[in-house]
């Protein structure tokens, strides 16, 4: 979640937009902070292709890719989010444990 937000801040300030939608985001490498006191961290913006990129380099000076997707701006609004009786069948309950299971098995902490 954070490396959307830093996407889609950067491409806000860089387009002088009020919002901005991320598209295909892609989570390539997560984010090490064990040995910060060397880490470069960077959002770069391709004002042409509409896309972003975080990546990183450390001490090693290899650069690391964490993130990168397309994003496009917006006036801000987007319209309400829609109900779930609007949704009707297009979504299916979940086993939340089998939900954070699946998260912790791919390294991600995310719920209980």
């Amino acid at each position: 979640a954070g490396y959307l937000e830093m996407a889609r801040a950067a491409y806000c300030a860089v387009n002088k937009a009020k919002g901005a939608v991320l598209k295909r985001a892609y989570f390539l490498q997560p984010l090490m902070l064990d040995n910060v006191d060397d880490l470069n961290v960077t959002i770069s913006i391709d004002t042409n292709a509409d896309r972003f990129e975080l990546s990183s380099m450390g001490e090693d000076a290899q650069k690391v890719t964490h993130s990168a997707g397309d994003a496009l701006a917006t006036n801000g609004a987007l319209g309400a989010p829609a109900s779930a009786a609007a949704l009707g069948s297009s979504y299916a309950a979940v086993d939340i444990a089998v939900f954070y299971e699946a998260f912790r098995s791919v390294g991600l902490e995310y719920g209980p």
